[in-house]
């Protein structure tokens, strides 16, 4: 009997660990609510060439039902914030993409590239 509470133990562990990186389909703002620090920030130039930094000075954001606030440093910046799925919306313009989600990552796509010399930049946060 013991080892069967055993087994079933270490499977509930398990399965409890492995759902905290379970995507999340079909986001609502809830699933974004909370503190997020930029683990990496990844550039894809137009001629294909990638380059990924990771993050060493503390900058983070921080999502509530109704701000998103970036902070790097002493320096923070509060924007009016708004979510429709995958859309994240900062006074109201298209700012960032949803790429993925989990209950501890998040992956955003920037909209402001200019399309002359960078195609795609991405940020990685993980939950605090």
């Amino acid at each position: 009997m013991k080892k069967i509470m055993y087994v079933l133990t270490a499977l509930l562990i398990a399965a409890g660990l492995s759902s905290c990186n379970t995507e999340i389909k079909n986001a609502k703002i809830n699933n974004l609510v909370g503190t997020w620090d930029l683990v990496s920030e990844t550039t894809v130039m137009t001629d294909g060439t990638q380059t990924t930094t990771t993050a060493t000075k503390g900058e983070y954001i921080v999502i509530t039902e109704n701000t998103f606030t970036t902070v790097n440093g002493s320096r923070q910046t509060e924007y009016p914030f708004k979510f429709n799925d995958p859309h994240l919306l900062l006074d109201d313009i298209n700012i960032y993409d949803l790429k993925r989600l989990t209950r501890n990552e998040m992956v955003l796509e920037s909209k402001l590239t200019l399309g002359i010399l960078i195609t795609d930049h991405t940020y990685t946060y993980k939950r605090r």
